[in-house]
């Protein structure tokens, strides 16, 4: 998170990425072959996708109108893409960072 002053207000940015592997400062780390990105996310989504649903399903059986076709998925997304970004996926990078440095 950054602080800067502009125009007598304080203006905070926050940055939402993460980086795949450390680098030295100024120094560009190499970045991971693409397959191994791909099945990296492949084996973390996957999952998620299968078993998010299964567990809102009592919910949406208890609110019917949360489980149409859209709201329905738009639920379901959240409940995927949220974990998934801000800590599976930063989590299983650092474990396997080795492997993606390989």
């Amino acid at each position: 998170m950054n602080t800067v002053r502009q125009d007598n207000r304080e203006v905070v940015t926050v940055c939402l990425q993460h980086q795949v592997l450390d680098s030295a400062p100024g120094t560009s780390a190499a970045q991971p072959p693409r397959w191994k990105q791909a099945l990296l996310t492949y084996l973390v989504i996957c999952p998620m996708t299968m078993v998010i649903p299964q567990l809102l399903a009592p919910l949406f059986a208890r609110f019917p109108q949360l489980g149409g076709a859209i709201t329905g998925n738009l639920i379901v997304n959240v409940f995927v893409i949220l974990p998934v970004v801000f800590y599976i996926m930063p989590w299983v990078t650092r474990r396997c960072a080795s492997w993606l440095r390989g």
